[in-house]
C-alpha cells in the first residue's frame, strides 16, 4: 500500500488554508527546497506536487476525502496504541508487584506504627502525670501560733494569724486551679494523627505513580487554532496602516503585529514543554532552534531590496511575522492535533 503523504504538513499550512496561503507558503518552501539553492530535489519535487494537488479545487477537494480518511485511520491508530501501552504498563505493574518482597511493605508500616505508639504513650504519660499532680490532696497548713502576753494588744494578733491562714489557702486553691487549666489532656493523639496521615498522603502518592496522564490534546488543539483564528481577525485592521498611513506608522505597526504573535508562539511552546514528554520537548527544542535561524534568514534575505530605505524595517519585521504565524500553525497541527 502506497504511504500516504500529507501535502498540507510539506506546505506548514492548515487544511483550511486560503489559495492564497498557499501560494505564499509554496514561494516560500521552494526557495529553501529548490535544488539551484542547494536544497533537496526529492523533496522540491514532492512540494512541487503538493502545491499543484492543492492549489487545483477539483485535486484538492478528492484528495480532501483522502485526507480525512487517513486522519480518522491515524487517530485508530493511536488509540489502539495508548491501549496497548496501557495494557503493557497495567501488566508491568502487576509483575513488579507479584515480585515484590512479601514481607518488605510491613516492615516499613511496623516501624510507623511503632514510632506512631512509642510517641503517643509518651505524651499520654505526661498528660498522666500532670493530671495526677494537679490532684494530690491538700496538706493541711496548721497556723502557726506565738505565744502573746495578754494584753490590748492580744485580739489584734490573733486576728492577724487568722487572716494569714486564710490567704494561704486561699493561695493554694488558686494555685490548684491554675495547675487544672494548664492541663489539656488531649482526646486523640495529634502525633498519631500527624503519622495515619502522612502514611495516607504516601499511599496516594504511590497510587498516583500508576495512573496516567489524561491531558485532552484535543482541548488544547482547538483551543489553539480558535485564538489563532481570532488573532488573524483582529489584526486585520492592521492592513489598512499599510496602505495609508505613514512610514513611522507601519513601522509601528509592524512592531505590534510581530509582538503580538511571537508572544503567542512562545506560549504554544511553554505549553508544549509540559505536555510532552522530555525527550519529545528536547526533539521539538532542536527543531526550534533551527526554524529561528531559518526564519532570521527569510527575513534577511526579504530586506535585501529595502536596503538603507523606510521599508527594510517594515518588510524585515513583515517576513518574521509571516514565519512565526505559520510556525504557529504548525506546532498546533503537529503536536496538538
Amino acid at each position: 500500500m502506497e504511504k500516504f503523504i500529507d501535502y498540507y504538513v510539506l506546505l506548514n499550512i492548515l487544511p483550511t488554508a486560503s489559495e492564497e496561503l498557499i501560494k505564499r507558503a509554496y514561494r516560500i518552501q521552494s526557495k529553501e527546497l529548490h535544488p539551484d539553492q542547494g536544497g533537496n530535489e526529492q523533496q522540491f519535487i514532492l512540494l512541487t506536487e503538493a502545491y499543484e494537488v492543492l492549489s487545483n479545487p477539483l485535486k484538492r477537494k478528492a484528495y480532501d476525502q483522502d485526507y480525512a480518511f487517513y486522519q480518522q485511520t491515524r487517530k485508530r491508530g493511536n488509540e489502539s496504541s495508548q491501549q496497548e501501552r496501557k495494557h503493557t504498563n497495567s501488566k508491568r505493574a502487576s509483575e513488579s508487584t507479584e515480585n515484590k518482597p512479601f514481607l518488605s511493605f510491613d516492615y516499613m508500616r511496623f516501624g510507623k506504627v511503632a514510632l506512631g505508639g512509642i510517641i503517643t504513650l509518651g505524651v499520654l504519660a505526661k498528660a498522666i502525670n500532670a493530671f495526677e499532680e494537679s490532684t494530690e490532696p491538700e496538706i493541711p497548713i496548721d497556723p502557726i501560733v506565738f505565744p502573746v502576753l495578754e494584753n490590748e494588744h492580744s485580739n489584734d494578733v490573733v486576728e492577724e494569724a487568722v487572716t494569714t491562714e486564710y490567704v494561704v489557702g486561699e493561695i493554694e486553691e488558686s494555685g490548684v486551679e491554675t495547675v487544672e487549666q494548664s492541663i489539656d489532656i488531649p482526646e486523640e493523639s495529634e502525633p498519631l494523627k500527624d503519622l495515619i496521615e502522612e502514611y495516607e498522603q504516601e499511599e496516594v502518592e504511590k497510587n498516583s505513580t500508576l495512573t496516567y496522564s489524561t491531558t485532552d490534546s484535543l482541548s488544547l488543539y482547538v483551543r489553539y487554532l480558535d485564538r489563532i483564528y481570532k488573532l488573524e481577525a483582529d489584526l486585520e485592521s492592521y492592513g489598512k496602516v499599510w496602505e495609508t498611513g505613514s512610514d513611522a506608522e507601519i513601522t509601528q505597526a509592524s512592531y505590534n503585529q510581530l509582538k503580538i504573535w511571537d508572544d503567542l508562539l512562545n506560549e504554544i511552546y511553554q505549553t508544549l514543554k509540559i505536555e510532552l514528554t522530555e525527550t519529545e520537548f528536547l526533539e521539538l527544542r532542536d527543531f526550534q532552534r533551527a526554524w529561528i535561524a531559518k526564519k532570521e534568514r527569510i527575513a534577511d534575505e526579504a530586506r535585501k531590496d529595502f536596503a538603507g530605505g523606510s521599508w527594510e524595517v517594515p518588510v524585515y519585521n513583515d517576513a518574521q511575522l509571516e514565519e512565526t504565524k505559520e510556525r504557529c500553525y504548525w506546532l498546533v497541527m503537529n503536536y496538538m492535533n
